[in-house]
């Protein structure tokens, strides 16, 4: 079973979901500035898990995800607004999947709307409202914060396995496979962590 490290991160899940080759990021803009600018940006950002390509129009943008076979996420150039992040969330931010960080990211320091978020990772723009409410109280749950907490003193597994449940969303049943465990020792391992916070923060 991996093991969060002092500095909780959980290293597998930044990567696209099933392997293979990464997916793509469309930067669209007709100026020149902007385009290089959100290319940066993007790269900085998501280089990581994406391939980040410049197109000067809608239709180039278009023609290259059909050449790609559709597998292309589109992003238009129309600068960006700056949410101050925390050292902590940021910490917590980068331990989501992939997709959940970039819908979270956009949101933040985009000026795009929630509809174009949506097309840009091609998901439904109800989705994309859902899954913010979901991942926020996620991100701001005190249990993930302490969780994430370097003077946290719970064993790492449990530490580990808390996350992964509380944040990331895994079920028992998913957990106990992930980490070839009982279920009933993944059980009673998140019901030892709800105890435990339950217990020093006074049931709040």
């Amino acid at each position: 079973m991996p093991l969060v490290p002092e500095h909780p991160r959980i290293s597998a899940v930044g990567s696209p979901l099933g392997g293979g080759a990464r997916p793509v990021l469309v930067a669209v803009d007709d100026e020149q500035e902007p385009l290089e600018r959100i290319d940066r940006e993007l790269t900085r950002r998501y280089g990581g898990d994406y391939r980040i390509v410049r197109a000067v129009s809608g239709r180039s943008a278009i023609e290259e995800r059909e050449r790609r076979g559709g597998d292309v996420e589109d992003h238009r150039a129309r600068g960006s607004r700056r949410t101050k992040v925390s050292p902590a969330l940021a910490q917590r931010l980068a331990a989501l999947p992939s997709r959940d960080r970039a819908i979270v990211e956009l949101t933040m320091n985009s000026k795009l709307t929630r509809a174009e978020i949506a097309r840009a990772l091609d998901i439904a723009p109800g989705q994309v409202s859902r899954r913010l409410r979901v991942l926020y109280q996620r991100l701001h749950d005190p249990l993930v914060v302490t969780l994430f907490d370097r003077a946290c003193p719970l064993p790492s597994e449990h530490r580990q396995l808390g996350i992964e449940h509380f944040l990331l969303g895994l079920t028992v049943n998913q957990l106990a496979d992930k980490h070839q465990m009982r279920w009933s020792a993944v059980n009673a391992a998140l019901t030892y962590v709800r105890g435990w916070h339950k217990g020093v923060t006074g049931g709040k």
